[in-house]
């Protein structure tokens, strides 16, 4: 099977688990975000701060060193898990440590025991992220589609809802998150087959050290996406940091339904194209050529939409949140490609050039949010936008010389799919603006369907331009051979279901 056959093989599986997901969450949180105020989600964003560090260390040292191999021997996987384990063991001990002096930093009550309690996702996401890469080396990404989606139902229904009716408050998210990631980590493990028996084989230990710039550029990204999190926190109280947060996590959700999946796609995709440095270059334009104008588009729908799925996701007392979720959404394109540039970059080794890349994103994103905190909330998702803007800016172009892919070209593509998004944005815009007199739910479900029709028309006008010749004729043979298949698929659905 071809390198594009596996990416869209991987998409498929993995976007549909992660929307699926994403879905769940919305739905969770739309349920929640009505029972809880915005102060209890404040209290769970700045406890993840600390619980997300666990999540990039285990999957820059322990996963991406799996997955930079074609293949990872027993004694690899074994001695990557029980290193994992012993080191969250200890990260589990630290946060419980140094709960009460973060408590005291941010000053918001009851956070040292929902620190000490989330703590206990720790060694799950170290056996995630083993498990994780084992699925992917396998291309069994239906099952971790599968798992993910499960574990979250358990975790946000069956758990996390029924406390918040309850009355629990910040403790129903919680245990909500806790039970995900237990629920994800077991089931992920017993389908990769996991190995019981610790080992600590001195060959794959030097590996695992050796993949330490790859987990240091994951802590570098940790405190970029974290650290706007911790100064809105600690200068602006847990309130701003809930209408904040829940702004980055509408951003957050579309990233994880999306960008991440491709991630994962990715990453073994380029690696094993690394010696042929023509095959990697095209794979790199291809890939572009794809992602660029989807990501655009998505960008400009969601940010006129903006008002909409804030009233329909958080609720009436989230109206703060709207300009937040707008700005951010308007950086879905940087946010979402610069997946495909660190992922290029990774695939080729450059471990330390990631590294740097990623401190210069925290260092954008931590400074310009203390500079935005002078203008409240929504100077603080401006100070971020431009951070992510240019911290893309120079992973692309670091991306594009490695590919030996032109500025021109680079350009080009961008340029193509600013110019396909705002064509469609005219039209969703327009006819905003046309059902202005309307209410929000016949306004914007009418102007979202112009804006998807227009981009339908304008797509098969000159898919050759939009998206490059060689997406252009695999876009049309896959459509050709789905054509084909519909009427043995209406037959089958005759014979066992009835006309």
């Amino acid at each position: 099977m071809s390198v594009a056959a596996n990416i869209a093989k991987g998409m498929i599986w993995l976007v549909s688990g992660r929307l699926g997901n994403a879905l769940l969450s919305l739905a969770s949180t739309a349920v929640l975000a009505r029972l809880l105020a915005p102060g209890d989600f404040g209290v769970m964003a700045a406890a993840w701060i600390v619980i997300a560090l666990a999540n990039v260390l285990f999957d820059g040292a322990f996963g991406q060193n799996l997955l930079r191999k074609r293949s990872a021997r027993p004694e690899d996987v074994r001695t990557t898990l029980t290193m994992g384990l012993l080191v969250a063991g200890l990260l589990v001990l630290m946060v419980a440590g140094l709960a009460p002096g973060i408590e005291t930093f941010f000053a918001f009550p009851h956070l040292a025991g929902v620190l000490t309690v989330s703590a206990l996702v720790i060694p799950c996401k170290a056996v995630f992220a083993v498990a994780t890469s084992q699925l992917q080396l396998q291309g069994r990404f239906g099952v971790m589609a599968a798992g993910t989606l499960v574990a979250a139902f358990i975790g946000n229904f069956l758990v996390g809802i029924p406390l918040g009716l309850l009355g629990y408050g910040v403790w129903a998210l919680v245990a909500a998150a806790v039970v995900t990631g237990a629920a994800e980590a077991a089931l992920l493990a017993v389908n990769a087959r996991m190995p019981v028996l610790p080992l600590l084989e001195r060959k794959a230990m030097r590996e695992v050290f050796g993949a330490g710039f790859f987990s240091l550029a994951n802590i570098m990204n940790w405190a970029a996406n974290t650290g706007s999190n911790a100064v809105v926190g600690r200068v602006m109280g847990d309130v701003s940091l809930g209408l904040y947060s829940r702004g980055w996590k509408l951003l957050d959700l579309f990233v994880a339904a999306t960008a991440t999946p491709l991630s994962r796609v990715l990453l073994p995709s380029f690696a094993k194209l690394r010696e042929d440095r023509d095959r990697l270059s095209a794979a790199l334009i291809d890939v572009l050529g794809l992602v660029l104008p989807a990501y655009a588009v998505a960008s400009v729908l969601l940010t006129l939409h903006a008002p909409w799925i804030v009233a329909i996701v958080l609720g009436s007392k989230w109206v703060g949140t709207i300009p937040v979720a707008q700005v951010m959404f308007a950086t879905v394109l940087p946010r979402c490609a610069v997946k495909v540039s660190e992922n290029f970059a990774v695939a080729n080794g450059r471990a330390r050039s990631t590294a740097t890349r990623q401190g210069l994103y925290a260092v954008l994103m931590i400074g310009g949010t203390l500079l935005g905190t002078h203008w409240g909330v929504l100077g603080v998702a401006i100070a971020a936008s431009v951070a992510i803007c240019i911290f893309y800016l120079v992973s692309m172009r670091y991306a594009t010389g490695l590919g030996q892919v032109s500025l021109a070209t680079s350009v080009q593509l961008h340029c193509r799919a600013l110019a396909f998004a705002a064509l469609i944005g005219a039209a969703d815009g327009a006819m905003l603006w046309l059902l202005s007199g309307q209410g929000m739910a016949i306004r914007h479900p009418v102007a979202g369907l112009a804006g998807m029709l227009a981009g339908i028309r304008i797509a098969t006008w000159s898919p050759d331009f939009w998206f490059g010749k060689r997406n252009a004729a695999k876009l049309l043979a896959a459509l050709t051979a789905t054509r084909a298949r519909m009427p043995g698929f209406l037959r089958y659905r005759e014979q066992n279901y009835g006309s």
